[in-house]
């Protein structure tokens, strides 16, 4: 730890150099950013067809300038040195959108950019001469200067003792991955924007909005509608109840009606099991009879045509055991990078090695699954066990029944809680019931009936025949069994 203090100490009294920027080019490009509409070139076009953003600027009053002139471009208003600044003079710091952090929000802009700086920056205009040497000049800076701070973070964060190091490693490669995706840089204002109005109008029109997914059961999608990615899903349920089977089926459904790839992280069972499994349920005939060989040539044909679908599911398995949260978020971003990551799916919590001590590493396994929808975008789907509370009881199953009640209550988005069915004291084998204990935007505290079809690894909805056809085409994905070894990230 004292070394630790030591180097941090160091960094700090070690003069920093000037970070790079190019105040001529950011002047050349502002001002043929306020060419007037009856121009024939408009440079914040071309500037944003390669990212030129908020911060691609390195003073606060390039970037004010920036953020006046693009608001009144996007509000289709005309930009001259007179519009802007009269912009300027109406307009209070924190009312632009994206700028944040600022201590004087409620300035006009007007009070830090003054008329003649307008003027100044306009009298840079190269009027019809192509800007490109220019634009790339400034992106060039800005990517120097998120180099250089992404560094800062890593050796900050690997030299402040607060983190181990498979934190510190994690977070180092999340760093570069954010770089190297980016560009540099992160602009989310402008997604959220733009998306605004699709979702509003997806809304009102009672249609499912792009981003939006079912889990392919109609009794469950009439409760939960659809749920969009940054999602964080936790089922629950004790020991062969079948939420193994639901979460791959579910993960089945995301890759075949929604065309989503994802990852498995089976902890518990090996990866041949759960081909196996998925086959007896494309199929619909029953494991122990395939394993057998207890088939006729009817059968077998259809064995042969559910591996073929099976492969085709857009699914990455891992089936090491013994992995950590960080391994696990390690790996997701390297499946995001080299296959594309929609979704990920987890069997199961309580198989996930902590990196800390008992309660304290539950609070951040718990916290890093959470993270890591908003890292990845995707969702996340999560098993867990629950106790036997509920059946010493007999009663349904509640939030508090979760071994890890505490993180997983508060982190989760949806939880689902999966149980056998009894009635009148019977266990009724062939039917698993469902509540819903919470779901974030409200709407909890319902529950339904399935029908589990053990044999074949299937829930089907009750009013729907446990061996009906598949009603729904194969994606064209490709499931794989990927390496176990993490050697080569580390």
């Amino acid at each position: 730890m004292e070394s630790g203090v030591n180097m941090r100490s160091e960094l700090q009294n070690n003069p920093e150099p000037p970070l790079p920027a190019d105040d001529n080019a950011e002047a050349v490009y502002l001002a043929n950013c306020m060419y007037n509409e009856d121009g024939e070139y408009v440079a914040i076009d071309e500037g944003a067809a390669v990212g030129v953003g908020l911060g691609s600027f390195s003073s606060f009053h390039n970037k004010l300038m920036w953020l006046s002139v693009s608001t009144l471009r996007r509000e289709g208003k005309a930009v001259d040195e007179a519009a802007v600044f009269t912009f300027m003079q109406n307009t209070a710091v924190g009312n632009l959108r994206g700028l944040e952090g600022s201590q004087c929000k409620a300035k006009k802009i007007s009070s830090i950019v003054t008329f003649t700086d307008v003027v100044n920056v306009a009298n840079n205009l190269k009027s019809g001469y192509p800007v490109q040497g220019y634009i790339q000049s400034i992106r060039d800076k800005e990517l120097l200067r998120a180099t250089i701070s992404a560094g800062k973070r890593m050796i900050e964060g690997a030299v402040s003792g607060k983190y181990n190091g498979e934190e510190a490693k994690s977070r180092a490669e999340k760093e570069l991955i954010d770089l190297t995706a980016s560009g540099g840089i992160k602009d989310t204002s402008k997604t959220a924007y733009e998306a605004y109005g699709e979702r509003v109008e997806a809304l009102l029109s009672g249609e499912v909005a792009a981003d939006a997914y079912k889990t392919g059961f109609p009794s469950i999608d009439a409760k939960l509608q659809a749920f969009p990615r940054k999602t964080n899903i936790v089922i629950g349920g004790r020991p062969s109840s079948g939420k193994t089977t639901m979460g791959f089926q579910i993960a089945a459904n995301l890759c075949v009606q929604s065309g989503l790839r994802g990852v498995m992280f089976s902890l518990e069972s090996p990866w041949s099991q759960i081909i196996d499994r998925a086959v007896a349920m494309r199929s619909r005939i029953p494991l122990n009879r395939i394993r057998d060989g207890m088939i006729d040539a009817k059968q077998r044909q259809a064995i042969l045509q559910s591996k073929e679908d099976v492969e085709k599911l857009g699914l990455l398995i891992d089936d090491a055991r013994g992995r950590t949260v960080f391994d696990i978020r390690s790996l997701a971003r390297r499946y995001k990078r080299t296959h594309g990551l929609d979704f990920v799916l987890v069997d199961h919590f309580s198989k996930i090695r902590p990196a800390k001590g008992d309660r304290a590493g539950i609070e951040e396994i718990s916290a890093e699954l959470d993270d890591m929808k908003h890292e990845l975008n995707c969702i996340v789907i999560t098993l867990a066990q629950f106790s036997r509370a509920s059946e010493r009881e007999k009663r349904r199953p509640m939030m508090s029944d979760l071994r890890e009640c505490g993180t997983l209550e508060q982190d989760a988005d949806i939880i689902m809680l999966l149980s056998k069915k009894e009635v009148n004291g019977v266990v009724e084998k062939e039917r698993r019931d469902l509540f819903c204990a919470k779901v974030r935007d409200g709407g909890a505290d319902w529950d339904i009936t399935l029908g589990f079809n053990g044999p074949i690894y299937r829930f089907v909805d009750s009013h729907r025949a446990a061996n009906a056809p598949p009603r729904t085409p194969i994606s064209e994905l490709s499931i794989t069994q990927l390496s176990n070894d993490l050697t080569s990230s580390r």
